[in-house]
């Protein structure tokens, strides 16, 4: 990388250093919002940890305007199959609801910066 492309970026490199922490501190806060998943037998950790890496994984893209459509569908299966995962594992109803409300505003963020995207070559 050249010294040029590190102090006159891009739109396009603005935008995904911008999805990209999106998508951090979202998946931190999903993580918090999960919380301690070490008592849960291995096959539930499982379940949930790789949901929570479809949704953010799923996030990036529609954020990024990439397979967006893909994205959509991807999403919206693991939110599903999240919260079955996470109330198999005795979570509360309003920690549910919690869930629900991040995971709902974590979309509605991601569908915006999509928005946002600059018109790149796929």
């Amino acid at each position: 990388m050249s010294t040029t492309e590190i102090l006159d970026p891009t739109p396009a490199d603005l935008h995904d250093a911008i999805a990209m922490r999106m998508t951090v501190s979202r998946g931190t806060l999903l993580a918090a919002l999960l919380g301690p998943r070490d008592l849960l037998d291995e096959r539930l950790q499982r379940r949930i940890t790789h949901r929570a890496q479809d949704l953010n994984y799923a996030l990036n893209n529609i954020a990024n305007n990439h397979d967006v459509e893909a994205s959509r569908a991807r999403f919206l299966d693991a939110q599903y199959e999240i919260s079955r995962a996470v109330t198999d594992a005795g979570i509360t109803a309003l920690g549910l609801n919690a869930l629900t409300i991040m995971l709902d505003d974590y979309h509605r963020e991601a569908e915006f910066l999509a928005t946002l995207a600059p018109a790149l070559p796929e």
